[in-house]
């Protein structure tokens, strides 16, 4: 089953994507509002928007179409920016920062982003003339075994690449460190940085006390998942426990990341009015470097991350075993044969 992915994917896509329209339907029709921030909330056309959207990536993912699947992706992987950080939220015990429908509503995205691509690339390789599960230009069908690369190490290049992206995470995790050891750092003390963050939940705060932040732990486990994607231990994983998790994570935090470096760049060079202080940061200096501590550790992990995942994915991308079929046969038609069926599963 898992070995003809490209067959049964389509209808995975298109059953969400008719499960993700009842539901935005059903808010608008309950006069349920998406949650932008604390004050502000999507119109209800945003919502019929995103309903007639995962209709047409239903259909396009059963007919084939590459444009609109291409459109439909982008669409609805701009939903899922910010997931990362509401796991962490939750896993801490913080609860959930931007409310439970828009929490759902980030929820469908992820499920839906993964179907999704599957999706389009099958269909771009199958209009490129290749497997549609390989992605390569051989003989027969894709219903037969499917052959993995030797265990290997990334490259060096990449490997520097993403231990000089981990190195971004030192000023931001120092000085957390710092505070919750009770020391001070940018002008603020550990005593009111532990009054700032004293509605945090019982776990963190737990942890705070013991000298250990949270988030710090959460910059660990991704620094540990950039490991497993360019050592050779973590290329004897399942492929796709790894992959998802990298994607999703490094699209967000790299993003952010980025955003956040800009601005307090921006800040400190004075080509933009420095930011209000931010308690317990004294000054709007103090704010807008920690800022740049945030973005370089953000940052970082997220292109650490894509880099990571385009290696490990380039390096465990296994091929297909099947030769039955002659070289001239044709990926775009007569392969749906091979699957038992006379109906092409992705036309």
């Amino acid at each position: 089953m898992w070995g003809r992915w490209p067959a049964w994917v389509p209808w995975v896509t298109a059953v969400w994507g008719v499960c993700y329209a009842g539901v935005q339907v059903g808010w608008v029709l309950a006069g349920a509002q998406l949650p932008l921030g604390p004050h502000f909330a999507f119109p209800a056309w945003v919502q019929v928007f995103l309903a007639l959207a995962a209709v047409v990536a239903a259909v396009a993912a059963v007919r084939g179409h590459v444009p609109l699947l291409f459109v439909t992706t982008i669409v609805f992987g701009i939903g899922t920016f910010g997931s990362p950080m509401e796991l962490v939220a939750l896993a801490s015990g913080s609860g959930d920062g931007v409310g439970g429908i828009a929490l759902v509503h980030m929820a469908l995205d992820v499920l839906g982003v993964g179907p999704l691509l599957a999706t389009l690339v099958s269909r771009l390789r199958v209009s490129r003339g290749r497997c549609p599960r390989c992605g390569r230009d051989h003989p027969g069908g894709y219903g037969g075994p499917l052959v993995h690369p030797a265990a290997s190490t990334a490259g060096r290049g990449v490997r520097w690449t993403v231990y000089s992206a981990m190195l971004g995470v030192v000023p931001w995790a120092a000085t957390k460190i710092v505070w919750t050891l009770g020391g001070t750092a940018l002008g603020v003390t550990g005593e009111q940085w532990r009054a700032a963050n004293a509605g945090d939940s019982a776990l963190m705060n737990a942890l705070s006390s013991a000298g250990i932040d949270f988030t710090v732990l959460a910059a660990v486990a991704c620094g540990l998942l950039m490991l497993s994607l360019v050592q050779r231990w973590g290329t004897r994983l399942p492929r796709l426990l790894p992959l998802p998790p990298a994607w999703l994570t490094g699209v967000s935090l790299g993003a952010y990341g980025i955003v956040l470096t800009v601005l307090s760049a921006a800040w400190l060079l004075g080509l933009v009015a420095p930011p209000a202080p931010v308690w317990p940061l004294p000054t709007a200096t103090d704010t807008a470097w920690m800022t740049g501590f945030g973005g370089l550790a953000f940052g970082g992990l997220g292109i650490g991350l894509l880099v990571a995942a385009g290696s490990y994915a380039g390096r465990t991308r296994p091929r297909c075993a099947w030769t039955s079929l002659p070289r001239s046969h044709s990926w775009k038609t007569p392969m749906w044969c091979s699957l038992g069926t006379s109906t092409p599963p992705l036309a």
